[in-house]
């Protein structure tokens, strides 16, 4: 008796389904990622349980539980039943990232903060980030560097407070003479003095705030008679 009924059982799920939907009575419901034991039989993966007490599998699925690993069961609007359908893959990034770019200049300037090296990289094309990522530090520091690549956009180095070509030898020592335009402003107690910009009102030294290390610099009565931008507090 216990024969006929297995054999019964199986015509009905053979006639019923077809052989996709029955199996010989083991589960591979716990390995197999996507099946589901439906009653006595187990559901190929891509097909969820219609009736448990008829053993009835059907194609489709209810649930992400229905569909293979790298699969999910997408629905249309307002249906419950859908089909398994392969996820798709973020193509991978090409080219130079602002992950790669930052890395480079934070190593060539300690100074540069993560939010100001991103929100600088967020406007560079892909030549413009290759060409930093190739760059070595001395030409990132001058300012200069990959400038064509870049554009008229963005200096390539993020500092907030890069020393502009004319201001170069700002700050050198100097006895008498300076570079560039610049005036040498000599301490009242004597000695070298320093290659600054001169200056009519403090006014005239606020592009200077920042530059080599110097928060603030002010305009000064020098020994000579003129007034020249000193760093705040310079005797």
């Amino acid at each position: 008796m216990m024969t006929r009924t297995l054999f019964l059982g199986a015509l009905l799920c053979w006639t019923l389904l077809g052989a996709a939907g029955c199996d010989d009575g083991n589960d591979p419901a716990a390995t197999t990622p996507g099946a589901t034991t439906c009653g006595g039989v187990t559901c190929s993966t891509g097909q969820y349980c219609e009736d448990p007490v008829l053993n009835m599998c059907t194609n489709g699925c209810l649930t992400d539980s229905n569909c293979a690993s790298n699969q999910t069961c997408v629905k249309a609007a307002g249906e419950d039943e859908g089909t398994c359908q392969n996820n798709v893959q973020p193509p991978p990034p090409t080219g130079t990232t602002c992950e790669t770019v930052c890395q480079k200049l934070m190593a060539c300037d300690p100074s540069i903060t993560q939010a100001q090296c991103d929100q600088t990289c967020a406007g560079f094309n892909d030549t413009c980030k290759t060409c930093i990522a190739g760059e070595n530090c001395t030409a990132l520091s001058s300012g200069t560097a990959c400038m064509t690549e870049c554009g008229a956009g963005p200096n390539p180095n993020p500092n907030p407070n890069p020393t502009p070509a004319e201001y170069e030898h700002l700050l050198d020592s100097c006895a008498a003479l300076c570079q560039d335009n610049l005036t040498c402003a000599t301490p009242i107690g004597g000695g070298d003095g320093i290659c600054t910009k001169p200056c009519g009102t403090s006014f005239d030294c606020e592009d200077l705030d920042g530059l080599k290390g110097v928060d603030t610099w002010v305009c000064s009565d020098e020994v000579s008679g003129g007034q020249a931008c000193v760093p705040f507090g310079w005797p």
